[in-house]
């Protein structure tokens, strides 16, 4: 686990211990999951697509709350692209708290873990660290800034959002609270048959999983498999062996929610720093050489216009005391057409060329997919567009 035990009463999900099975072995791929690699830390790692020698920098990146315990999945077409432009990537899971230091405190962990694996495959510590972060993974983002003064580092911070609880959960006070409450007290009759029934389910998403990928002759799978032909069998193959690791890694999102109703139950009902003690730890703390704000056209839960400001002021104190030498560190404000969903935009038409591997029909679909591919992805890819000019050479 990334956080500290939960309050007393509700304990984490604990992951079942997979029966012994033979699964399907390597099979071409895909493309559905990607080249990610998982390090000792607990992060992602993507390399570079031209390897270390050719690396522009390292990107660390950070999702939003709840998706941002996958966010290798969950924001896999954007940080693809960093990947392409050469920059290793790091994507660092976390479990949502409402003490964002304490996430920050196994996020830095995490993140330093990988980092010196990634040096030890040739990505040197003189390369630029990049800090990309979308929503709350944006807020853990800048609040690392203020903790890590002496590291150089630029950051693009995406739909920057620094509500309280009341504001960022709805009904929160009126229906969450209570639930949590309920949810975690030993002597209400409907805790444990709740607790029960969420580990029944966590449990057969995984007994699905094990079965889908079972090579067992009496599995259902395996005699439709084995009923198929050549072509489409390797095709079945290289989809559920890739979407199989998807899920598995999927139902982390969901472990996090015991924790956190844990939280409220013991009383937490305001993110510590509190937003008013976030403004003002950034106008006297926060330290980065070079900072993109994004902010998307058609999102309510935006607050980039307030980190803006508050990023400016910190930066005219810090020349008003003489703390910064040199060229000012540079803050810029970009507004993009999008939601505050459009980061986790992801490309959902099958490559053709891929699907053509296996069979032969599908080689004429990419003509007919791209102009709705290129419709459905032209916000994010507008937004790595803006990124992608922000990390040119100055």
């Amino acid at each position: 686990m990334l956080l500290a035990a939960t309050a007393s009463g509700l304990q984490p999900l604990t992951p079942r211990t997979p029966r012994t099975a033979t699964t399907l072995q390597a099979t071409p791929s895909l493309g559905l999951y990607g080249d990610w690699e998982p390090s000792a830390g607990g992060s992602y790692v993507l390399e570079a697509a031209d390897g270390p020698e050719a690396a522009k920098g390292v990107v660390h990146f950070l999702g939003g709350a709840f998706v941002g315990a996958g966010s290798q999945l969950t924001y896999r077409y954007l940080l693809e692209r960093f990947a392409q432009a050469n920059y290793a990537v790091i994507a660092t899971p976390f479990r949502l708290s409402f003490d964002y230091q304490s996430v920050c405190d196994a996020v830095e962990a995490s993140y330093d873990a990988a980092r010196a694996e990634a040096q030890e495959r040739g990505y040197g510590s003189d390369l630029e660290v990049v800090g990309v972060g979308h929503s709350c993974g944006a807020l853990l983002q800048a609040l690392i800034a203020t903790r890590r003064p002496n590291e150089r580092r630029r950051l693009a911070l995406l739909s920057y959002n620094n509500k309280r609880a009341a504001e960022a959960i709805p009904l929160f006070e009126s229906v969450v609270a209570p639930i949590a409450v309920e949810a975690v007290a030993e002597s209400l009759p409907t805790t444990p048959f709740a607790r029960q029934a969420l580990s029944l389910l966590r449990n057969a998403g995984e007994e699905l999983l094990d079965a889908a990928t079972d090579t067992d002759s009496q599995n259902p799978f395996m005699r439709l498999r084995a009923a198929a032909p050549a072509n489409v069998r390797a095709l079945g193959d290289a989809f559920v062996g890739e979407t199989s690791t998807i899920a598995r890694q999927g139902l982390e999102l969901a472990d996090q929610l015991p924790d956190l109703l844990g939280e409220i139950a013991g009383g937490a009902r305001e993110f510590e720093p509190e937003p008013r003690e976030m403004r003002e730890l950034l106008r006297l703390s926060f330290r980065a050489d070079d900072v993109l704000v994004v902010q998307f056209d058609d999102d309510q839960l935006d607050e980039s216009d307030e980190l803006y400001s508050v990023l400016r002021d910190s930066v005219a104190r810090r020349q008003a005391e003489g703390e910064v030498e040199g060229v000012a560190p540079a803050v810029r404000l970009a507004r993009l057409g999008g939601t505050h969903v459009t980061p986790l935009t992801q490309d959902i038409f099958l490559p053709a060329e891929k699907v053509s591997e296996y069979a032969s029909a599908a080689a004429n679909v990419s003509p007919v997919i791209e102009a709705p591919r290129r419709s459905f992805l032209r916000d994010v890819d507008a937004t790595w567009g803006e990124l992608e000019a922000w990390l040119a050479p100055r």
